[in-house]
């Protein structure tokens, strides 16, 4: 039998996000700025039947709006993603 713990207040916040809007952005970072900077999705699967989201490199602000808008898409029209799949409106005249 599988001995249960209570929640962190951390693990908390990541279900309460993902219950009011959908997924929940967690941004990563390295102290020695040897890694590139990421953010990435919770909660995809659950709320769009999709795959997690992970973006690289851009300022943090950016790599959330875009994490958000690929959730919109997903659940709002329909978007499927796969590999190598290109998405417009991430950013402005670009497809990512």
């Amino acid at each position: 039998m599988t001995e249960r713990h209570p929640l962190t207040d951390f693990e908390e916040r990541i279900l309460q996000n993902i219950q009011d809007h959908g997924c929940m952005v967690l941004s990563v970072f390295d102290r020695e700025g040897k890694e590139p900077d990421f953010s990435c999705s919770i909660g995809f699967p659950k709320t769009a039947g999709q795959p997690e989201v992970i973006v690289f490199s851009l300022p943090k602000a950016l790599r959330a709006n875009m994490i958000n808008e690929i959730w919109r898409q997903c659940t709002s029209e329909g978007l499927k993603l796969a590999d190598g799949k290109r998405i417009s409106g991430l950013i402005e005249g670009f497809e990512c």
